[in-house]
């Protein structure tokens, strides 16, 4: 059965003041409603978000844990802890890591000056070009050796990988 419905020009003012009044109800429901929407889009986009970066972060994370010590390798001309190896050029060594990255920075300012004043406080030493020592620990294109002959016999640092030479 048809609901008969009064035209809106045949309503009294009365319901006609109520109509707009639930109209104007009516919209701002339909604002607030589609404000709330585009929160809860908005706050999926970020999770999204986050989801793919961390995923993408385990990724690389277990590609670097996986291919880390291939790559460590490579970058020290292929010599691995345990290994012998020469010298095959006059090289500084730092006694310690730090020491080794303040006689990197120095070999390459060319400041022999600073390099003289390291060895003679003892935090470097020079090994000289033939000497065999055995490789302790490898990073990157350093290497911590152990000296077996020569005037610095038994004593451990961190020289250039680049200085050495599989025995």
């Amino acid at each position: 059965m048809l609901e008969h419905r009064t035209p809106q020009w045949k309503l009294p003012m009365a319901d006609l003041e109520r109509s707009d009044r639930q109209s104007s109800l009516d919209e701002e429901s339909l604002r607030d409603g589609l404000a709330a929407l585009e929160e809860v889009r908005r706050q999926r986009r970020q999770l999204f978000a986050k989801a793919f970066f961390g995923i993408l972060a385990v990724i690389g994370l277990a590609a670097l844990v996986m291919f880390f010590p291939t790559i460590n390798r490579r970058a020290a001309g292929g010599l691995t802890a345990g290994q012998e190896a020469i010298v095959s050029r006059a090289s500084i060594v730092g006694v310690d890591f730090d020491a080794w990255s303040e006689v990197a920075v120095l070999e390459n300012n060319n400041d022999q000056i600073a390099l003289n004043q390291l060895t003679s406080t003892g935090r470097a030493f020079v090994v000289n070009e033939g000497a065999d020592v055995v490789i302790l620990e490898v990073r990157f294109n350093s290497v911590m050796i152990r000296a077996i002959d020569g005037t610095n016999a038994g004593k451990e640092g961190w020289l250039r990988s680049g200085s050495l030479r599989p025995n």
